[in-house]
């Protein structure tokens, strides 16, 4: 469980072979962010728990998109942040286990006093969805709208997902006071 993030020494280029200016997430800003959710504590409910999963206090989440995404949310409010670092599946722990693992964090975080709501996704693709739409909340939750489109044809076809983003987009707009 990761309890910083650092600003500096992102040179390594991403996917395509762009680094952030100046190797940092925003120039200017401090050298790392701790996130003020106690990690310390959510490392213990894991550990106390019965899902059979070791978990540990991290200071260094790396420099590469863990880093710049952790640094990035808790730029934006270090009071609802956390990062947690989760292995591959079987190495060495069952889906099983890690979901008894993230339950266990959540439930934790749910009776802590701080402003936060955690749930556990189990579609692994939403990461990032879920990523831009609280960072779209935090910068303006009145001007907000997030719609999750499935894949093409898996079941509805572009014409049938046009016509119901047209139809949620309309019914929105009705909701906006002139």
């Amino acid at each position: 469980m990761e309890q910083q993030a650092s600003n500096i020494d992102y040179y390594k280029a991403d996917n395509k072979g762009l680094c952030p200016d100046n190797w940092c997430v925003k120039v200017g800003a401090p050298a790392t962010l701790s996130s003020r959710i106690d990690m310390g504590k959510l490392c213990s409910a894991v550990n106390n728990s019965t899902c059979d999963i070791n978990a540990f206090l991290s200071q260094d989440c790396g420099n590469y998109l863990c880093g710049y995404i952790y640094y990035s949310s808790l730029l934006i409010d270090p009071t609802r942040t956390a990062f947690i670092h989760v292995p591959m599946l079987n190495e060495p722990f069952s889906a099983a286990q890690m979901a008894a693992g993230m339950e266990t964090v959540c439930s934790a975080v749910n009776k802590s006093n701080c402003d936060v709501d955690a749930v556990v996704s189990l579609d692994p693709g939403r990461y990032l969805c879920d990523y831009i739409y609280y960072t779209s909340l935090h910068i303006n939750p009145f001007c907000t709208a997030f719609i999750h489109v499935p894949p093409l044809n898996q079941p509805y076809t572009a014409r049938q997902l046009a016509v119901a983003i047209r139809i949620a987009i309309l019914a929105m707009l009705r909701m906006v006071p002139d």
